[in-house]
């Protein structure tokens, strides 16, 4: 389905707000951050905690 974002996107994008919250806590931004943006990061990080949870567990 074209409207579910993959886990490899789900990764990069929580990686790229990641970058740019670190850029702005260090003032390295021209602008600081929308609430829009920073809200993706936490959407990204509830959608990847409902993936890992359908994951199955594997015993060593």
């Amino acid at each position: 389905d074209a409207n579910i974002i993959s886990y490899q996107e789900t990764i990069a994008i929580r990686t790229l707000i990641y970058f740019l919250t670190d850029l702005e806590k260090e003032g390295k931004l021209e602008t600081p951050l929308t609430d829009t943006e920073k809200e993706y990061l936490t959407e990204v990080e509830q959608l990847e905690t409902t993936q890992n949870a359908s994951l199955p567990a594997y015993s060593t």
